[in-house]
């Protein structure tokens, strides 16, 4: 079980990034990037499309029971917690109003980093802004979205796609918009016609911008767009032309160059969610060995990372070599904050499944130390207990399932499991 100790260490990450190094998670890299260039005032680091939601980072923070920690806002932490990094961000955040558009910019991209969505729009709602740049409007536009994911804003997808026609020239931000319309389509609205309707215009827009950028933007919004695209046949139930279109996606990102560390870093970020989207591409086929294959792509991208071995812990659940799905499952919640809450669950449920009723209960306990509220935690630990006559946990299992379900009752933002990242 980790100790709110080993917590406490690893959060560190939040706030200080002088310990980076290349086996850094990439939304640790990306945190950088965005400080680098908010510092320097350009954008020389490049953009990576990888960030958590707010909710993940309330749920972590909360867990360590260190009340300096539970932030809403960066200058609520205790002063001998703050950074270098830090204070630079309070800095920025106080002369917001007469910093110059670009500099507001990278300082929105921290904070969204940061997963401080409500404060980028108190910022832009509080301070009078006469700019028609477009990349400041997508930054707030994002804030909404990702506001609206956690729950915590009712946004209108319709405000966004207003915007997007607004564009009328080739437009970086055009491009991220319709992407965000389709990905919104897919996500959460679950709705094959306006996907096939909002597709069209996420492909014009790229084929106007592709006479302006470099054949490596190009590579990586294509690329990008034919990974949106195989949600259409999916959703259609047509898994060949599905696989087609995610080779497309693959071959065109593998023809992106590199020629520095920071390169391969990007094209790592460009990778990563591809060939997790191959696993799941070839779970619903039950072609479990080149689900393995893509597994085991993504452990070598990010070998620090949970996230590769949390899918290959899912694999091996699904042919059901739940010894092997087990070790997965603890190997992603060891390396990893951002997915051991759900990892800890799940090397529990495949414990469960062996009968190894004390060491699943013990993960299950893991879990509950990143989110005390763990319903289906819970559940199990009553299962287990009438299973091993344990007249004592029953007992108590079942009093915290009872206050449970009337904090439930009498609570509007209870959210349900979901994916704790987010790609942009």
């Amino acid at each position: 079980m980790l100790t709110n100790t080993i917590l406490y260490n690893r959060s560190k990450r939040f706030i200080n990034l002088s310990e980076i190094d290349n086996n850094a998670d990439l939304h640790i890299w990306a945190l950088h990037f965005d400080l680098q260039n908010l510092i320097n005032k350009e954008d020389r680091n490049p953009d990576i499309h990888v960030f958590l939601t707010a909710d993940f980072r309330n749920n972590f923070l909360s867990s360590l029971k260190k009340d300096e920690y539970i932030v809403n806002h960066p200058f609520d932490l205790s002063d001998d917690l703050k950074t270098k990094d830090w204070l630079l961000l309070e800095e920025k955040i106080k002369r917001f109003s007469i910093l110059d558009v670009n500099d507001k910019i990278n300082l929105f991209r921290v904070l969204r980093r940061l997963c401080f969505y409500q404060l980028i729009l108190d910022l832009s709602n509080n301070t009078e802004i006469n700019t028609e740049n477009h990349f400041y409007h997508y930054e707030v536009f994002l804030a909404k979205y990702m506001l609206n994911i956690d729950g915590y804003f009712s946004f209108d997808i319709n405000e966004m796609i207003v915007y997007a026609l607004s564009i009328q020239s080739a437009s970086v931000v055009k491009v991220k918009l319709w992407y965000l319309v389709c990905q919104f389509f897919v996500k959460f609205d679950f709705d094959l016609i306006q996907l096939q309707k909002y597709i069209s215009f996420y492909y014009d827009s790229i084929q106007e911008l592709k006479p302006l950028i470099s054949e490596n933007e190009y590579l990586e919004i294509i690329s990008r767009f034919y990974r949106m695209k195989a949600f259409i046949p999916q959703l259609e139930g047509d898994l060949m032309v599905m696989s087609h279109y995610m080779d497309l996606c693959e071959n065109f990102a593998l023809e992106i160059q590199s020629k520095t560390s920071l390169e391969n870093i990007y094209i790592k970020s460009i990778l990563y969610p591809i060939y997790e989207s191959r696993v799941k591409e070839y779970l619903i086929k039950e072609d479990y060995n080149n689900s393995l294959l893509y597994a085991q792509k993504l452990i070598d991208l990010q070998p620090y990372s949970g996230g590769g071995y949390m899918l290959l812990g899912q694999i091996y659940a699904e042919i059901k070599d739940y010894k092997l799905s087990k070790t997965a499952y603890l190997k992603s919640a060891r390396l990893s904050p951002i997915t051991a809450e759900i990892a800890y669950y799940m090397a529990g449920q495949c414990a469960q499944e062996l009968n190894e009723y004390e060491t699943a209960i013990l993960f299950y306990k893991s879990s509950l130390d990143f989110d005390s509220t763990g319903y289906s935690n819970y559940e199990n630990i009553l299962e287990i207990a009438k299973e091993i006559r344990d007249e004592s946990l029953i007992e108590k299992t079942q009093s915290i399932l009872k206050n449970l379900d009337i904090e439930i009752e009498t609570s509007d933002d209870q959210l349900p499991y979901q994916e704790v990242m987010f790609k942009e």
